[in-house]
């Protein structure tokens, strides 16, 4: 699956898709007040559904660039002509965020193979910030927290909590973005007032485990061996409408395989699921770099 003459892999084009597709929805909305916006937003979402090569992202990109002082503009003009609408600045915030998490997502795979240290604390903060982007659309919001808070249980949100075993971790870029997908498959399929832990092992064993787990609707036992391959989607969630489609798991399973590790998947129908994340300590690798 993976092409060496290419350093984006068939599931890196489908993460850049998800988030250009998101860019372009979000300025058609937009065009509905503007139509000077309509061209624009319809070439990125065009371009975005034919996305099938690693040249066409750095083309797509530079059209998102260069059209995002004019797009700017035209949203200024809307929040002041649009002063009671409250889409209008929620969708603006939700254009910046994903401009941020597209930079995010090409600095992923340039990265790919490097290990860098992460703090606690930069961890807990890059999800902190994901959610607060997901929440912007979300109909049931999301708490994130330290095993060291007090939180009341709250029937209307979801709660994610965060365990460290140690201080920092030397990690691999790509796994970051392995265990967000893992997150956040967990609270697509938690209901409000459930709850996912997030626990980091120690950092002096031969091997990380990082665990996620959810009491959410969990995954048929016939099924739990079939979910980590590309595009499979348990029979029980087919129905859910998703733009990951299937490629998380498999992402996350040949980024463990890679640092010689593996996935491994624990689940109960309707009442758990358990993903550890496993791999060779990341310090004793010779081409990781300091933040």
């Amino acid at each position: 699956m993976y092409d060496e003459s290419d350093s984006c892999t068939e599931l890196d084009l489908h993460s850049f898709k998800n988030i250009f597709m998101g860019i372009g929805t979000s300025i058609q909305f937009l065009s509905h007040f503007n139509p000077k916006l309509q061209g624009v937003s319809q070439y990125i979402i065009d371009s975005a559904q034919d996305l099938n090569q690693t040249a066409k992202i750095s083309s797509l990109i530079g059209v998102i660039n260069s059209h995002e002082v004019e797009v700017k503009k035209e949203i200024r003009n809307l929040c002041r002509m649009q002063k009671k609408n409250p889409y209008i600045k929620k969708i603006l915030k939700i254009l910046l965020k994903s401009k941020k998490n597209l930079n995010a997502v090409l600095q992923e795979v340039m990265q790919k193979g490097k290990v860098k240290k992460f703090t606690k604390q930069e961890i807990y903060n890059f999800f902190q910030n994901l959610l607060e982007t997901i929440n912007l659309t979300s109909k049931y919001k999301t708490v994130i927290a330290k095993d060291t808070d007090s939180l009341p249980q709250n029937f209307q949100k979801k709660t994610i909590i965060f365990h460290f075993e140690s201080d920092s971790y030397y990690l691999p870029v790509e796994f970051i973005a392995s265990l967000r997908d893992m997150v956040l498959n967990s609270r697509k399929y938690t209901a409000p007032g459930g709850t996912i832990s997030v626990e980091f092992g120690s950092n002096q064993n031969d091997y990380l485990n990082v665990t996620v787990y959810d009491n959410g609707i969990g995954i048929p036992e016939e099924e739990i061996h079939k979910v980590p391959e590309l595009y499979y989607r348990a029979s029980n969630v087919r129905n859910i409408q998703s733009f990951g489609g299937g490629i998380g798991l498999t992402k996350a399973k040949g980024m463990c395989l890679r640092y010689e590790g593996d996935l491994l998947i624990e689940s109960e129908l309707n009442r758990f699921t358990q993903i550890t994340l496993k791999i060779k300590n990341p310090i004793g690798f010779q081409n990781h770099e300091e933040l």
